[in-house]
C-alpha cells in the first residue's frame, strides 16, 4: 500500500494532475473535496482521453492544445465518481477480490474521512512475494 499520496481537488483544473502524471511513476490520484474527503479517482487514462490523442492538430500544436484543455477542464468533469474504497483493517484478500472482478485498478484506503493509502495489484504481488 502506498501511504505517501498526492491528491487533487475536484474543483481544480487538470493542469496539476497532468504535471503529476508526467513527473511521477503512478497512474491514479485520489480526488478530494474542499473538506479533504474522497469524492473520486483520476487515472492517467482519464487524462489521456482529454489530451491530444484524439486531436486533429499537427504534432507541434499538440502541447498548446493540451495546455488549453488542461487549463479549461476541471478534475470533477474527468474523474471517476463511482469509487470503491477500503478501510485499513480490511485484508489483502478482500482487495484481491475487487481487482479480480476487473472493475478497479486502484483502491483508495480511507480511515474515517481521510484518504490514508492506495492499493494496486502490484502491492498485492509485492505482499505475496514478501510473505
Amino acid at each position: 500500500m502506498v501511504t505517501e499520496l498526492l491528491t487533487v481537488f475536484e474543483d481544480e483544473t487538470m493542469q496539476r494532475p497532468a504535471l503529476f502524471f508526467k513527473e511521477f511513476p503512478f497512474h491514479h490520484l485520489p480526488v478530494v473535496n474542499k473538506d479533504v474527503h474522497l469524492v473520486g479517482m483520476l487515472s492517467s487514462t482519464d487524462l489521456a482521453q482529454i489530451s491530444s490523442g484524439f486531436s486533429l492538430f499537427k504534432m507541434q500544436d499538440r502541447a498548446q492544445y493540451d495546455d488549453a484543455i488542461f487549463q479549461s477542464t476541471l478534475v470533477k468533469d474527468v474523474m471517476s465518481k463511482q469509487i470503491f474504497s477500503m478501510h485499513p483493517h480490511q485484508t489483502i484478500a478482500e482487495a484481491f477480490e475487487q481487482f479480480r472482478e476487473g472493475t478497479y485498478r486502484a483502491i483508495p484506503i480511507v480511515d474515517g474521512d481521510q484518504v490514508v493509502g492506495l492499493v494496486t495489484p502490484l502491492d498485492i504481488i509485492e505482499a505475496l512475494l514478501n510473505s
